[in-house]
């Protein structure tokens, strides 16, 4: 053969080979759709997560901890550190709260830690839940 065409076979080897290696390697870096990526997460973007409260703890005169209880004792409340949910009122009137809890060690439920402001009206209301109380969440 001559010289110019064994180049051009050589190229073409050398390209083929690279083009199927890096699709062997991109194809092992995407997780496989079939397996979960971890426990299920609760709160989905936009969606109305609405949570029972599971128990009420007195910090102190004007601090309340709520533990809300999640879908399953499976899930996990799915957000990031630092993150927030939006709790939504009747009105719904929006504000944020940032849980205490993390997902790496809370599974079925979550915290927020709360203080009473007397002219607070999501504090408030809050403050006054009890245990079966439910309030609804958005992340």
């Amino acid at each position: 053969l001559p010289a110019a065409m064994t180049a051009r076979l050589a190229a073409a080897a050398v390209a083929s080979g690279t083009a199927l290696g890096c699709s062997w390697l991109w194809s092992r870096s995407e997780p496989e759709p079939s397996k979960p990526l971890g426990p299920p997460r609760a709160l989905r973007p936009g969606q109305p997560l609405l949570c029972p409260l599971e128990s009420r703890q007195q910090v102190s005169n004007d601090v309340v901890r709520l533990r809300f209880a999640l879908p399953s004792v499976a899930h996990t409340l799915g957000l990031p550190v630092p993150g927030h949910v939006m709790v939504v009122d009747a009105a719904t009137n929006y504000r944020p709260y940032s849980p205490i809890t993390i997902d790496e060690h809370a599974s079925g439920f979550f915290e927020l830690l709360v203080r009473h402001y007397p002219t607070g009206e999501f504090s408030s209301q809050l403050a006054r839940m009890e245990p079966g109380d439910a309030a609804t969440f958005v992340g």
